[in-house]
């Protein structure tokens, strides 16, 4: 069996992209495995936080990268609720919550999601559609591999055909 790659983790995610799209039931949607509430509230800006991997795979925006988003929000509003965890975490938002912070805003609009697996997971599925660089697809990619390698698990377990999908080697854990 082959060895699971980055390569297969973007191919992998590549096809799921096409499958996992918005939609509404009973008040809430889904987005990949993120599960939100469509109620927006606002909540102190201060109680909000940056995801750790939102500076290890995309890195921090200076105040140029920012700076066109900013008059945006100036002149408009933040249009766009950020996706936050039930404890302040941000999983989607960050480019507006350092713009909003820039501008000195004391409040910003939220949406609090329940992750179905775990926050990371929550991240990582909120940027699926993003657009980014090799490097970032590489260090994304990474922190794909447990997931994926758990999926294969699984797949392998159930005795699914798993041909042109990733495969781990026997004994990898």
């Amino acid at each position: 069996p082959a060895e699971i790659s980055s390569r297969n983790i973007e191919q992998n995610i590549t096809a799921r992209q096409s499958k996992w799209t918005a939609f509404l039931t009973r008040g809430h949607y889904s987005i990949g495995e993120v599960i939100m509430s469509n109620n927006t509230v606002t909540k102190s800006i201060d109680k909000v936080k940056p995801h750790p991997l939102y500076e290890r795979i995309y890195s921090v925006h200076g105040p140029e990268d920012v700076e066109s988003l900013q008059e945006l929000i100036e002149r408009d509003g933040i249009q766009k609720a950020i996706l936050i965890t039930k404890d302040g975490l941000i999983i989607d938002g960050h480019r507006r919550w350092y713009a909003a912070r820039a501008l000195g805003l004391a409040t910003i609009p939220v949406q609090v999601a329940e992750a179905s697996k775990d926050k990371d997971y929550a991240f990582l599925s909120a940027h699926i559609h993003r657009i980014k660089t090799n490097e970032q697809k590489a260090r994304e990619a990474s922190l794909w591999m447990p997931y994926e390698a758990e999926l294969a698990k699984e797949r392998m377990k159930a005795g699914k055909n798993t041909k042109g999908t990733s495969r781990l080697k026997e004994g990898a854990k």
